[in-house]
């Protein structure tokens, strides 16, 4: 392919059409996902699902900056010119990344559970607060950096902002960094090990348990509910394991100046890179709500239910009137989600 200084023009437009993409149909597919679950809290999962899906509005809408620097000569970063937007964008998109998995991983662990122990109910109010209080975790890991006056700067090549800790550890030697960051990097291996074991016992699970001709229906959606997750489990490590191991021997690379010879970072790498570890993250977060269309008939029902709504709304403001019929939730069961 042709290159043009360092970049290829035609894998830039795929790329930028493909985070264009994300960015129209990831964010309201997700927000359509987040008016379903938000009302049926009462059931766990439909909570985590709920994080889930905000979680995945905000890697949607971080798409558009991506996007938009990819459709020009150079890659010029229009938002990210600015070191205030940079900072924020640099911190929000390292807090989500690491949300995302650690969210699956507290997903699929409370499935399999369920399922070994059906009449097992989690307090609402403490699964509440874990969740939370994990943000406020990965936000003060964000910031440390930040608040040593160490700014993230904007990265033509990558199409992002990274911080390189340079001044937090510029007294210490590069073992300390690889160290201090193979910690860091825990929260992001350490959540596949019960995933993947999730998965294959609930796999285990409906596949060997034995059903009561009176307990056909329920079992069903039970089967179906579990396989969903596995499904979503699935699609996730697919698409976000390259990422995570990208960065972590990315990261050990760079700070090694290049000594162990993961990569030599020429413009192949560079696109091989923000394709596994930005695109592939945008495009999962997009990928979610079609499975919930797929596989949730109460779901189409729903979205299908808000899209009318909306037309009506705004067919009915345009001819002066705001009249509009608010939905109604059911409340779920953990067998149907």
């Amino acid at each position: 392919m042709m290159v043009q200084n360092g970049y290829i023009p035609v894998v830039d437009l795929l790329y930028g059409c493909a985070l264009l993409v994300c960015f129209l149909i990831g964010a309201p597919g997700n927000a359509c996902a987040t008016l379903y679950f938000a009302p049926r809290y009462q059931c766990h999962s439909a909570l985590i699902y709920t994080f889930i899906n905000i979680n995945d509005i905000v890697i949607c809408l971080m798409c558009l900056p991506m996007a938009l620097p990819y459709f020009t000569e150079n890659r010029h970063g229009f938002l990210f010119t600015s070191g205030i937007f940079c900072d924020m964008y640099g911190i929000l998109w390292n807090v989500t990344c690491r949300y995302s998995i650690f969210l699956v991983a507290v997903l699929s662990i409370s499935r399999t559970y369920t399922l070994y122990f059906p009449f097992w109910q989690i307090r609402k109010k403490v699964l509440l607060g874990f969740l939370v209080g994990y943000i406020g975790v990965l936000f003060t890991q964000a910031l440390v950096p930040y608040m040593r006056s160490e700014r993230y700067h904007y990265y033509t090549e990558y199409v992002q902002c990274f911080s390189l800790l340079g001044d937090l550890f510029l007294p210490k030697s590069p073992e300390f960094i690889i160290s201090y960051l193979a910690f860091i990097h825990l929260e992001i291996i350490l959540p596949l090990f019960p995933i993947l074991i999730s998965c294959v016992m609930s796999i285990h699970v409906i596949r060997l348990v034995k059903v009561q001709p009176h307990e056909e229906n329920l079992a069903a959606r039970r089967r179906r509910a579990t396989i969903t997750i596995i499904i979503f489990t699935t699609l996730y490590i697919t698409f976000n394991i390259p990422a995570i191991l990208f960065e972590v021997l990315g990261t050990v690379e760079m700070y090694a100046e290049g000594k162990y010879g993961f990569f030599n970072f020429d413009h192949v790498h560079r696109y091989f890179r923000n394709l596994v570890a930005a695109i592939s993250i945008g495009i999962n977060a997009t990928v979610n709500p079609c499975l919930y269309l797929l596989r949730m008939n109460s779901f189409r029902r729903s979205t299908r239910n808000t899209c009318r709504r909306l037309i009506s709304r705004v067919t009915m403001t345009s001819m002066g009137s705001g009249i509009s019929t608010p939905g109604r939730n059911r409340t779920l069961t953990t067998t149907e989600i």
